[in-house]
C-alpha cells in the first residue's frame, strides 16, 4: 500500500485504489494505517506530497506553485498552510534555509 501511495502520489488516490492494490478492504485499509502508522491514508498521502515537494524546493528553480501542481495540491493556498503546519515554516522559508545550509554554499561565503 506504502509503495503504491509513494509511486503515485503525482496521481489522484482514492481509498478504494489503495484497498485493491493490497487485495483488502477499504475498512482494513484504515484499520492498518491507523494501528501501525498512527494516521489516515489520506494524511499519509498528503505527508508523503509534502515531503516531495520539500525535495523538489531544494533541487529545482520551480515556483511554489509549480511545486504545488507537481505534487497534487490544486490549491497553493492550502499547499503552503499544510507545508506551514508540517515543517514550521513557508515552502519560501524552507528553500531560503536548506539553500544557505548547503555545504557548497558555505564555501563560496568565505
Amino acid at each position: 500500500m506504502l509503495k503504491y501511495i509513494h509511486e503515485n502520489y503525482r496521481n489522484p488516490i482514492y481509498l478504494d485504489e489503495i484497498a485493491g492494490v493490497a487485495g483488502i478492504s477499504k475498512g482494513s485499509v484504515l484499520s492498518i494505517f491507523h494501528e501501525y502508522l498512527h494516521t489516515t491514508p489520506v494524511n499519509y498521502l498528503i505527508h508523503c506530497r509534502l515531503r516531495n515537494a520539500a525535495e523538489l524546493l531544494v533541487s529545482t528553480d520551480d515556483n511554489v506553485h509549480l511545486i504545488a501542481l507537481q505534487t497534487r495540491f490544486d490549491n497553493t493556498g492550502y499547499f503552503c498552510r499544510r507545508f506551514k503546519n508540517s515543517y514550521g515554516i513557508t515552502p519560501s522559508e524552507y528553500r531560503n534555509h536548506k539553500l544557505r545550509s548547503r555545504p557548497d554554499n558555505k564555501s563560496q561565503q568565505s
